[in-house]
């Protein structure tokens, strides 16, 4: 069979009462146009982020271990500053880590004893860069400007 290249996130919630910061994950628009919002895109409901490479030094002994830019993209949309984030299946501890890294207070929990070990290690670790990043994020829009009706790019 074809080896698998994407996972679902659910999202759910009991109530109206909820967190979701669009602006601080929005995508820098690829063409400006007028009816665009300039401060960036929705990203949407399918996101494409690299696996963490077996050679990352970030790489730790876990099967499933996240991307940052990932779970980045998740605690910054549904959570603020100083908010608790919870994590009942920490892992390698990658949204402890990022959690951190953004300001917000986490709980992790897991099963196995040897999870716990290998995150508690990871988020001693201070980081100041993430292991990944959506390049999206990085790109300037492009201007279209109209001529005679038509849309002409303009470098």
């Amino acid at each position: 069979r074809f080896s698998g290249r994407y996972e679902t996130i659910a999202w759910f919630t009991k109530s109206d009462d909820f967190t979701f910061n669009l602006d601080d994950i929005r995508i820098p628009q690829k063409y400006y146009r007028e009816r665009n919002n300039m401060s960036g895109a929705n990203p949407g409901d399918v996101w494409e982020f690299s696996h963490v490479h077996y050679s990352n030094p970030e790489r730790v002994n876990h099967p499933t271990q996240k991307p940052e830019a990932l779970m980045k993209r998740i605690i910054s949309a549904s959570s603020n500053k100083n908010d608790i984030v919870l994590d009942p299946f920490v892992g390698s501890g990658t949204i402890c880590v990022v959690a951190n890294f953004l300001g917000r207070k986490w709980i992790g929990f897991d099963i196995n004893p040897e999870y716990i070990a290998m995150s508690e290690k990871r988020v001693k670790k201070e980081i100041n860069m993430l292991d990944s990043f959506d390049p999206r994020e990085e790109r300037t829009p492009k201007d279209l400007k109209k001529d005679n009706g038509q849309a002409k790019l303009i470098d």
